[in-house]
């Protein structure tokens, strides 16, 4: 709409400048036609102009590219040699993520590069500025602006098959987002006030609205969340006392509940939860003492129980955990000193072990990771010394980015400084 807007006071501009033109040819006197169409032409850009700025506002367009682009390795090299490595440290990789085909890495400075393969080279190009996290389905990807604005770009899935298309593009949706999960079909976030929304395909309750009504514009659900995470079928909350809550598709038991009965309603599941991650019909649910338990299918051995039967409750599947991961059927944890493990679907060898199509229980494949992510492309990671590394289809480890990088030692485990270690495997 506000676009309409400034394209009609455009239009509305150029008429009367036309009409000022013409009146100015005809008379070089300053009549009442002169005034009039050179005061109307005036008004109408300058406000063209102004609807102009809120409409990119609005939809987080950059009328000017203000992308500060630079090669981050050659930077990194050159404060290192005119300072320390303190002060050149922010500059390092700290997290990593992916989005269909797009691999990422941001560093301490919030500014994000984009890993690029061509001609069997790795390039690193700087792509956005001032971000704080990206979360992806295969259609959607939502991105977290340092500054708390959620931007939108693609669509939802499930809106192709209705009367509304839902597409959005580079559009910011909320404001003051503190974290956000994302399928191709729907989209949850949680306020920095503790306020969860939810939008797109909502046929199990999955939106936990109680309803089972398709939203194409979010819709405010429950308060006092701090954590939420979204499948195409079902949902997890954490809220800010440590309890989780489930909603949605319970065919295999993914809520963890003990049962095989779907809900349209959160129910409460177990107390004392830091973290969470959904798979298709699979739960992660990690404590804050660092075990993990796993709900859900099991075919491919997502539940890392040495391929043990299935069990509607959570499994524990492994101790001394800080971060987990999810990708289709492919999972993987980190631990508190580094060491990450793999299981369940490694088909092309994305899970990093050659030759095994399944990985039946939590497998050691690193012990010097300090980030990581699943993506299409397998695993993507940063070791403690802050190279930046990819498994090819060969389930072998490439650097994709290697900064020889002099860590000063308070930065080089990203966990150990604050947990005790508690690295038992089940």
């Amino acid at each position: 709409m506000l676009l309409k807007i400034s394209i009609i006071l455009f239009a509305i501009f150029v008429i009367f400048l036309l009409l000022y033109l013409l009146s100015v040819k005809k008379s070089k006197k300053k009549g009442f036609i002169q005034k009039f169409t050179g005061f109307i032409s005036l008004i109408s850009l300058l406000c063209a102009v102004v609807f102009l700025i809120i409409f990119c506002k609005a939809n987080n367009i950059k009328i000017f590219n203000r992308l500060k682009s630079y090669d981050v390795l050659e930077k990194y090299t050159q404060t290192l040699k005119s300072t320390d490595a303190q002060t050149a440290y922010p500059l390092l990789p700290t997290e990593v993520f992916a989005h269909n085909e797009q691999t990422y890495f941001k560093n301490s400075q919030n500014d994000l590069f984009e890993i690029q393969f061509a001609e069997e080279k790795y390039n690193l190009t700087t792509v956005e500025n001032k971000v704080d996290n990206i979360v992806s389905g295969n259609t959607i990807k939502a991105t977290i602006k340092d500054n708390g604005d959620l931007v939108l770009d693609g669509y939802l899935l499930y809106s192709k098959y209705e009367s509304k298309f839902v597409e959005f593009n580079n559009e910011i949706i909320a404001k003051s987002v503190a974290s956000v999960s994302a399928t191709s079909n729907s989209v949850m976030y949680v306020t920095d006030k503790g306020e969860l929304y939810a939008l797109g395909f909502n046929e199990y309750g999955q939106l936990g609205d109680t309803t089972t009504k398709n939203k194409s514009e979010p819709v405010f659900v429950k308060d006092g969340v701090t954590k939420a995470e979204i499948s195409d079928t079902h949902s997890m909350i954490i809220d800010k006392f440590g309890t989780l809550y489930a909603v949605g598709d319970n065919s295999y038991s993914q809520l963890g509940n003990k049962t095989a009965v779907s809900s349209t309603e959160f129910t409460k599941i177990m107390q004392g939860v830091k973290d969470i991650k959904l798979g298709n019909y699979l739960s992660f649910v990690l404590t804050v003492n660092g075990e993990l338990y796993t709900a859900g299918r099991n075919d491919l051995g997502q539940l890392g129980n040495n391929g043990g039967e299935f069990k509607a409750e959570l499994i524990l599947a492994l101790k001394g955990v800080e971060k987990i991961s999810i990708h289709n059927n492919t999972c993987a944890a980190l631990t508190y000193d580094g060491k990450l493990y793999v299981w369940g679907d490694n088909a092309e060898n994305k899970a990093g072990i050659a030759n095994k199509e399944i990985i039946i229980s939590p497998t050691e494949v690193s012990n010097d990771i300090y980030d990581f992510t699943l993506s299409d492309k397998g695993i993507i990671a940063i070791t403690k010394d802050r190279n930046v590394i990819i498994t090819n289809d060969k389930g072998e480890k490439v650097t994709v980015a290697d900064f020889a990088a002099q860590v000063p030692d308070a930065y080089k485990d990203r966990f150990l400084a604050t947990h005790e270690l508690t690295d038992e495997k089940v």
